[in-house]
């Protein structure tokens, strides 16, 4: 008894002393929105409702939509980008509150969220239907589109996808606890986030270079990003489709699974789970490779995906 109400002791005086400290400590976020839209964002703006979103666009021919995971941008498709060009008109976007899209200052984030601004997207630059490639919390999004909008898609590929219901890992329940999230998001951010790459996303952790993790992690600098963060680990956003896999089933599309069979963060089991759902699907595996196949091998990404993409339906 005396040991447990020693720890209860110790795990208020934890929390009271993270109430006092969180809001005294340095945000890692340093730059206004508007100054990065101004100086740092590669790509290009359109206007999405009442939100703005950046994307990068390259190449020419049949329509092509990329969304990227959690905690990324645009970038993450850097490796596969030029190939797919050759082929496709490429359009990479900036989910809201990451890169260098516009962050919500109320609300919360969301896969309707996420859908409603790939269709505003589609309808701002004037694209009737396209195919959509989807990695990790994108491979949700294009889930949520391709269910309320399946007119508007061609073809849907689903990467290491989020969608069916997980535990958690370690560090995802950590940071969605209150305040202890606040205070690491408010630690040197560049240890972190490269200790989370390493040892969650990539198989090989020797790709996650200094460069790499500053590529990554600049937009997070951005104010408002933690926000975003805490806000969808919180709500437990990314297994919360299972019914919208199961609908995505019955809307006749061609979908391409592709999955990493070395991916921590969403086994191989969920993607084979997901196959089962989803009739007439294929599913590819890469061996040697994590969470983001598209990044870890980029050359045997691009094959499958366009022998898939230009394959008649």
């Amino acid at each position: 008894m005396k040991k447990i109400g020693l720890g209860v002791v110790l795990l208020v005086t934890f929390f009271a002393g993270a109430v006092l400290i969180v809001p005294r400590m340095r945000t890692n976020e340093i730059h206004s929105w508007e100054l990065v839209r101004e100086h740092l964002a590669p790509g290009k703006f359109v206007q999405t409702g009442p939100y703005t979103t950046h994307y990068r666009v390259k190449g020419e021919g049949p329509p092509l939509i990329l969304l990227h995971g959690f905690l990324y941008h645009s970038m993450t498709w850097d490796r596969v980008l030029d190939a797919l060009a050759l082929k496709f008109r490429v359009y990479a976007l900036d989910l809201l509150g990451f890169g260098y899209s516009s962050r919500l200052e109320s609300g919360d984030y969301s896969y309707s969220l996420y859908a409603e601004q790939v269709r505003q997207f589609m309808d701002a630059l004037g694209l009737t239907t396209a195919s959509v490639v989807g990695h990790s919390m994108g491979g949700g999004t294009a889930i949520q589109f391709a269910v309320q909008h399946p007119e508007r898609v061609d073809k849907l590929i689903l990467v290491d996808s989020a969608g069916l219901p997980r535990p958690p890992s370690v560090t995802e329940r950590i940071y969605a606890l209150p305040f202890l999230g606040e205070f690491f998001l408010a630690l040197p951010p560049k240890a972190n986030l490269k200790r989370t790459l390493q040892s969650l996303v990539f198989h090989d952790p020797t790709l996650v270079t200094d460069a790499y993790v500053d590529a990554v992690g600049q937009p997070l600098q951005i104010v408002g990003s933690g926000r975003a963060v805490l806000n969808i680990l919180r709500s437990r956003m990314a297994g919360g489709l299972r019914v919208e896999v199961e609908r995505l089933g019955g809307v006749g599309k061609p979908i391409l699974l592709l999955w990493g069979r070395e991916d921590k963060l969403l086994p191989l089991a969920l993607g084979e789970e997901m196959h089962r759902l989803l009739p007439g699907s294929r599913l590819e595996v890469l061996d040697g490779v994590g969470h983001n196949p598209h990044e870890e091998a980029p050359e045997k990404a691009t094959d499958v995906l366009v022998e898939f993409l230009r394959a008649p339906r």
